[in-house]
């Protein structure tokens, strides 16, 4: 071979080997990084006293976001190729060129569409960025270790809060509020609102379901209740239901591709039913207490998440087809710069709605895609979800190695029950949700690639 073809091809071999070798400390660095995104909000509650300080917490994870694509675009490069190819990718481009039409058209501030626009987008970046990086069973079990032992902690310390409700937020620097039902907390953890712990705990139920289903270990069983039990302490109506609607889709998925054992499945279902009948009344109760304020009220029109429904449909009517632009309905920025459609639409006389208090403007999210980038954005991004649970459901029915099974399995049953909650929560933009539900569909996705798993050794770093 020509000594300058060699000449060549040495260095590029050997920072192939250099960066292959430090992928090692990038995935540390991500599951950090994740458990970060779980503590953010408190961390931020701490520096409430040093705006500048609390304002770099709360955006880190949008420069994160984007500063660590930067990086994967830089990693695709040394390995001589570009982005892997995924099924979503042509809706999304359409859902963004859509986006950006519809701000530019409805002649949005650039300043606000394209904060919003990252917004939108940040959670994409985590799922394209896990979907590219080379992932096998050891990635994988360090993830799931990580997110397993932060859910451990964070359920002992709701433990603590649900005995200790005012002394446990008072010492962690938490919003001192405790609300009650039926004289009982409700349970925040380390979290600012009782909506992040009853998620999350919903969210690691789902693979421990998993996990024990197909692995049969019973720790995880143990793990499981401890997830329902921190999951109905939350007193969240959404997360109790979205974890008990997946767990029911997946023994119904399981049971019709005969992957468990019909004495399995009655023992468990029997186990569960037990536990759903104790506790009946307070899951009762949280659900009465929603149907009063959502529906049996004497006017569910004058209820802020009511109204941001119903507006969104007669926008998207009215700015026909692409809608009113990002950051002008039901968006954070929305918020923030306050909307004069808000005024235009009659919301700003809604209680929560007011620009004197707006605390109920970014509290769904359908609304918002329906509202800002119209009935044909919306149709673009309920597309790409379909396009996911369909590509779940392959990859898990698919896969040969059982972990990978098992947690393309959880991640299915995750995204059911995302789909859930996010009727009434806007979880696909906002940390840690978004960040949590697209890390893993990533993931995902690239333990279903046969040359992330033949191409890709994990070896330690030199020093290690």
């Amino acid at each position: 071979m020509n000594s300058d073809v060699i000449d060549t091809i040495i260095p590029i071999k050997k920072n192939q080997l250099y960066h292959r070798e430090h992928i090692y400390w990038l995935h540390y660095f991500l599951i950090c990084w994740f458990i970060f995104l779980l503590f953010q909000d408190l961390l931020a509650e701490n520096f409430k006293n040093i705006p500048i300080f609390m304002k770099v917490i709360k955006y880190v994870d949008e420069g994160v976001s984007l500063g660590v694509f930067v990086l994967l675009f830089v990693s695709c490069f040394i390995n001589g190729r570009l982005l892997y190819k995924t099924n979503i990718d042509k809706p999304f481009i359409i859902f963004i060129i859509i986006a950006l039409l519809s701000s530019i058209t409805q002649k949005v501030p650039i300043n606000i569409y394209m904060s919003q626009f990252i917004i939108y987008i940040k959670a994409f970046l985590t799922f394209y960025l896990m979907a590219n990086l080379p992932m096998n069973r050891m990635t994988l079990r360090l993830y799931v270790r990580g997110v397993f032992g932060a859910g451990a902690l964070i359920f002992f310390f709701g433990l603590i809060d649900f005995v200790f409700p005012s002394q446990f937020r008072s010492i962690t620097g938490n919003k001192a509020f405790v609300q009650y039902f039926l004289n009982l907390p409700s349970v925040k953890s380390i979290f600012i609102h009782p909506l992040f712990f009853g998620w999350f705990m919903s969210f690691t139920g789902c693979y421990l379901f998993a996990y024990f289903t197909l692995l049969k270990k019973p720790y995880f069983i143990i793990g499981l209740v401890c997830a329902f039990i921190g999951c109905f302490l939350s007193f969240r109506a959404k997360a109790i239901i979205g974890l008990i609607y997946s767990i029911f889709t997946g023994f119904l998925l399981l049971v019709l591709k005969k992957q468990i054992k019909a004495r399995l499945f009655f023992l468990f279902l029997l186990f569960f039913i037990i536990l759903l009948v104790f506790f009946t009344p307070y899951i009762k109760e949280v659900l009465i207490s929603k149907l009063q304020i959502y529906i049996l009220t004497e006017d569910p029109t004058d209820v802020a998440r009511n109204m941001l429904y119903i507006k969104s449909i007669e926008i998207a009517r009215d700015k026909f087809p692409l809608g009113a632009g990002m950051g002008r309905y039901g968006s954070w920025y929305s918020r923030l710069f306050y909307s004069p459609l808000y005024y235009q639409y009659g919301l700003s006389e809604i209680y929560l709605l007011s620009k004197d208090m707006p605390l109920g403007i970014n509290d769904t999210f359908w609304p918002m895609i329906i509202g800002e980038i119209g009935f044909f954005g919306t149709v673009f991004y309920a597309l790409i979800f379909l396009i996911f649970l369909r590509s779940i459901y392959r990859q898990f029915t698919h896969s040969i190695d059982i972990e990978i099974k098992i947690f393309q399995f959880g991640t299915f049953m995750m995204f059911i029950e995302s789909i859930l909650e996010s009727i009434a929560s806007c979880l696909y933009v906002q940390p840690p949700f978004a960040f949590f539900i697209f890390g893993a569909l990533g993931i995902s996705y690239s333990l279903s690639r046969k040359d992330t798993l033949i191409n890709f050794k994990m070896t330690k770093p030199s020093g290690y």
